[in-house]
């Protein structure tokens, strides 16, 4: 039954998409409830003017983070063949088909239906946390990453009728996974595997850039003739590195700078697609490294390209070809999404003790009292010893130059008093802090002092 309840659920999410659509047609110019731009107009009647939205804004980063789980575990197979036969039921809703294209997607309808059917559902072997990766990618690289273009154009025309000075902030929205980094939940997640997956994600990113590149290389004609660009475009296409196709194109459109600009991003990316990687996250020889290796070295020709258009009196081209590449830029870098590396508290306990034991901080980082039992807690609270703990730990944050220590340890457990004195000692050592260190306690004094 699981194929069948499949094919019910496209059918009512097909009938969903069928309702909104003719409600949003009916709507028209008015905007549906519960839509981006209904939300703008409740916030405006609310009294928010444009200085405060765009705070709030600024201080808005939504993250919607992946996870995995094996009970959840599907075929790739299955998620495409469920994914094209959706594309098939939005493709007959078209009102203007002609009869023999509807029998021909009737036809591609059935074939692709009785491929799912008889297509074996879970995998005969127990999927890897590689594959498990791929799965969480494959919804960027089917879904996630064309809708957001559409999602930031919602948001972009509905801030210009209303909000028209607000601009939404560059990292307002990002993406997480737990997927191949959560070592905490699944114990075939290595530092191979987390590295594995890290190439995958860049891969992706870097993959989905590269067709975004080449088809702007297609498309942006533009000549500098008809469009002046910037000093800075100018400057940026005669770099001395360049590829042969790269070359090709100064050639053979000389006048038109967008082209070759958008061709040499192109070219970044595969030379990105193409460096080593996870010889280097596993800390073994791999080559030079690209050019492009942050999100920055991504966005930098994406605006040169934007701000040109502007320039040159062509902004009109902007919406439908630099704007979404460069949301797109924002939202997924070169990483598609950010990895949390989870691990296990016991090996974090084990690896902490190690350094403050090593360092001369506590011998039993395991026993000192959880921070959640004491952050709640006014200082009263707490205990004399508390105090003057969270006082030294509260004035070393600071970095500062001069400490003022008057019985900074009179309260402090016997046991500890050594410890938090070595480490004074060795920041007094190290980092040239000066200390005025008052005490009724002689053995403390010559303890600390220069000279005992």
């Amino acid at each position: 039954f699981n194929t069948y309840f499949s094919l019910i659920n496209l059918a009512e999410e097909n009938h969903r998409v069928r309702v909104l659509r003719d409600r949003e047609r009916a709507a028209y110019p008015a905007s549906l409830p519960e839509s981006v731009d209904a939300a703008f107009q409740a916030l405006k009647r609310e009294g928010i003017d444009d200085i405060l939205l765009q705070r709030l804004l600024d201080q808005t980063h939504i993250e919607l983070v992946f996870t995995a789980h094996p009970t959840q575990a599907m075929r790739r197979t299955v998620l495409s063949l469920t994914r094209r036969i959706g594309d098939q039921l939005t493709t007959r809703e078209q009102a203007d088909l002609l009869p023999s294209e509807s029998e021909r997607l009737t036809e591609t309808l059935m074939s692709e239906i009785t491929m799912l059917w008889l297509t074996q559902r879970s995998r005969t072997k127990k999927p890897l946390v590689t594959d498990e990766v791929k799965t969480g990618l494959h919804y960027f690289d089917t879904i996630i990453w064309e809708a957001i273009p559409e999602l930031y154009r919602s948001l972009e025309k509905s801030l210009a009728q209303h909000f028209p000075r607000v601009k939404l902030p560059p990292r307002l929205l990002t993406y997480g996974s737990w997927i191949g980094g959560d070592r905490d939940g699944n114990p075939f997640v290595t530092a191979d595997v987390t590295a594995e997956s890290l190439r995958l994600h860049r891969g992706l990113a870097v993959e989905e850039h590269r067709a975004v590149a080449q088809q702007l290389n297609r498309t942006l004609s533009l000549s500098s003739d008809q469009s002046p660009i910037t000093a800075e475009l100018a400057a940026s296409l005669h770099r001395e590195e360049r590829t042969e196709h790269v070359d090709f194109l100064l050639d053979r459109y000389p006048n038109e700078p967008y082209r070759i600009r958008a061709a040499m991003l192109a070219a970044d990316l595969a030379e990105a697609s193409a460096g080593d990687m996870l010889s280097r996250l596993l800390g073994r020889p791999a080559g030079p490294l690209p050019r492009l290796r942050t999100q920055a070295d991504l966005l930098e020709p994406i605006n040169l390209m934007r701000d040109s258009l502007e320039a040159g009196g062509a902004q009109a081209v902007e919406p439908t070809t630099l704007g979404p590449f460069k949301h797109q830029a924002e939202v997924f870098g070169l990483h598609t999404a950010r990895l949390d590396l989870r691990q296990d508290s016991a090996i974090h306990n084990q690896v902490l003790t190690e350094l403050f034991a090593g360092l001369d901080i506590h011998p039993n980082y395991v026993g000192l009292t959880p921070a959640d039992e004491v952050m709640g807690k006014f200082p009263h609270q707490l205990s004399g010893g508390q105090r003057q703990r969270a006082s030294v730990a509260r004035a070393l944050t600071m970095n500062p130059s001069f400490i003022v220590a008057d019985e900074a340890v009179s309260m402090v457990d016997v046991s500890l008093r050594v410890s938090i004195l070595s480490m004074l000692t060795r920041l007094r050592e190290e980092l040239g802090v000066t200390f005025l260190f008052i005490t009724h306690d002689l053995a403390l004094a010559k303890y600390f002092a220069w000279h005992g």
